[in-house]
């Protein structure tokens, strides 16, 4: 009678887990059908810590120069920023959606053996998706309209292009204001980091706007865009202007295309800028993506020195 007994209490405890095992493949499923990948399921069954950059922190802005736009920002505090009474120098960053790991984590290496001064970074992001922030960097970093066709494979990564003027007016009129009321900001001393579309604004404010930033890195600039209209754009503020006061870094990966670089640089150095502090540097066996995270490195230890 025992042994039946046992044999019952195995065979229901059998069918409970048999059936609570179901159910949750019923469950699992359902979560799998409702969130379409097995991928977005794992935030549900994960509840480990984020990795956190420290001295770090989010804030937004929303922009009436550029069609309500809402910006992430990723800013960057040097230690001991809450006990300080200095004002710091600021470094705007583009593409901080993808790189804003690199530049800052550079930047503390570098500050931990007093290789550059403290300073505060502000990275200008976008909320969206991947797709998200191609679209908007593509606006909002190229200084002039080109249609899209126009531009073979890359028309694929530019379905829009010419908001440059009001990215600036962006920057100039509410960006830097916001920053340097909320921050202990040096107003004299802004710096821009961009690579690619990025490098490309970065021409664009250096000869259109030369006196928002003091300290300019151009990575990758794509000189040839609209018919190289960065050099027509050079050529207009060389007719006014005898001095370029700043300093410039400008980079490249060995393995890119060298044109664009060589025509910015041999402008650049013909005109023999008065109060131009120039710096170049090819990065051999570099390609247009490779090459950021060094040339971000270098940028800081050129333009911070």
């Amino acid at each position: 009678m025992r042994h039946t007994f046992f044999i019952l209490a195995l065979l229901y405890s059998i069918s409970c887990s048999s059936q609570i095992q179901k159910a949750k493949n019923e469950d699992l499923e359902g979560t799998y059908q409702n969130n379409e990948t097995a991928e977005n399921i794992k935030p549900l069954l994960q509840e480990y810590q984020a990795v956190r950059l420290e001295g770090t922190e989010v804030r937004q802005i929303t922009s009436k120069m550029v069609k309500g736009m809402e910006y992430k920002l990723y800013i960057s505090l040097p230690d001991n920023y809450e006990s300080s009474t200095d004002s710091y120098p600021v470094l705007y960053f583009l593409d901080a959606w993808a790189q804003f790991g690199i530049i800052r984590q550079a930047y503390w290496l570098l500050r931990f053996y007093d290789e550059v001064p403290p300073i505060i970074i502000v990275g200008i992001s976008y909320e969206g998706k991947t797709e998200d922030h191609v679209y908007y960097r593509a606006r909002d970093y190229t200084p002039t309209k080109v249609p899209p066709e126009t531009l073979g494979r890359l028309g694929d990564f530019t379905p829009i292009s010419g908001g440059a003027p009001d990215f600036v007016k962006f920057l100039e009129k509410e960006l830097f204001p916001f920053i340097e009321e909320e921050y202990k900001a040096d107003k004299t001393d802004r710096a821009i980091f961009g690579v690619s579309y990025g490098g490309l604004f970065g021409t664009y404010a250096l000869f259109n706007h030369t006196d928002l930033f003091q300290r300019y890195f151009i990575g990758s600039p794509p000189v040839w865009w609209d018919d190289e209209i960065t050099l027509k754009q050079e050529s207009d503020y060389a007719d006014d202007n005898e001095s370029l006061p700043v300093k410039v870094f400008v980079a490249i990966g060995g393995e890119e295309n060298p044109a664009s670089y060589n025509k910015l640089l041999d402008r650049l150095l013909g005109r023999n800028y008065k109060d131009l502090e120039l710096t170049s540097t090819i990065f051999e066996n570099e390609t247009h993506m490779s090459v950021v995270p060094a040339a971000h490195s270098r940028a800081l230890r050129v333009l911070y020195k």
